[in-house]
């Protein structure tokens, strides 16, 4: 697996770019990700390896190590082949602060085509802190890792409506087949004064106990 540090992945993404090698279609929009110090995250993506086709992740080792990687098949018929599914990438997260990831969905032999590429930033909170500058009139998100559907745990957020409003509280699994399985819950936020203003995310327990608090500190302009 070729890793190597966000900058230099960025500049030969911008040359391959430049040469027509990736299709601007290709390359999706930035999705960001939030997670505490010391945490482990899981990156899925939809995979077919009968194709040739397969994930490279590209991150920078001193602030994310890669633990393990799996692919789960969709279902199908026992006997059929090439069927496609998704791959697993678990990260943990070392240091705090802000880090590109970019996932290369491509052949990986000398010359073969690249399909996607998925730009994600992990934000990984300085002592449950994160910083999030956002502009009136647009909207901004925070992105959870989220195991409710089988733990029963939910995040519950706490902010000042006066100040901030919550257009959006959505759930994406990473395991379609599986009933329970975790994934990550977006809650998407726009600022309606400037100003910094705080959002509280508490994950609890079915008991309604408090097990971990994370800040994030809105600077809207």
């Amino acid at each position: 697996m070729n890793i190597r540090n966000p900058l230099t992945g960025m500049l030969a993404l911008v040359i391959l770019l430049i040469a027509g090698m990736i299709p601007a279609a290709a390359v999706q929009d930035t999705t960001y990700l939030d997670v505490g110090a010391g945490d482990e995250f899981v990156i899925c993506l939809d995979s077919n390896p009968s194709t040739g086709y397969g994930w490279m992740a590209d991150f920078d080792p001193d602030v994310l190590s890669l633990v393990k990687k799996t692919f789960e098949s969709s279902r199908h018929p026992p006997g059929m082949v090439g069927v496609g599914g998704r791959e697993l990438f678990t990260f943990a997260a070392l240091e705090a602060g802000e880090t590109k990831l970019n996932m290369i969905y491509l052949r990986p032999w000398v010359g073969g085509d690249i399909a996607e590429i998925r730009d994600f930033s992990i934000r990984v909170a300085d002592e449950n802190m994160t910083h999030i500058n956002a502009t009136i009139g647009e909207e901004f998100q925070i992105t959870l890792a989220d195991n409710s559907g089988s733990t029963g745990y939910t995040w519950k957020t706490k902010f000042d409506e006066s100040t901030l409003n919550l257009i959006n509280d959505t759930f994406e699994t990473c395991s379609p087949n599986v009933i329970g399985s975790g994934g990550w819950r977006t809650f998407e936020f726009s600022p309606l004064v400037a100003g910094e203003s705080n959002i509280t995310m508490t994950l609890e327990s079915p008991a309604h106990t408090s097990v971990k608090e994370l800040v994030f500190m809105i600077n809207a302009r």
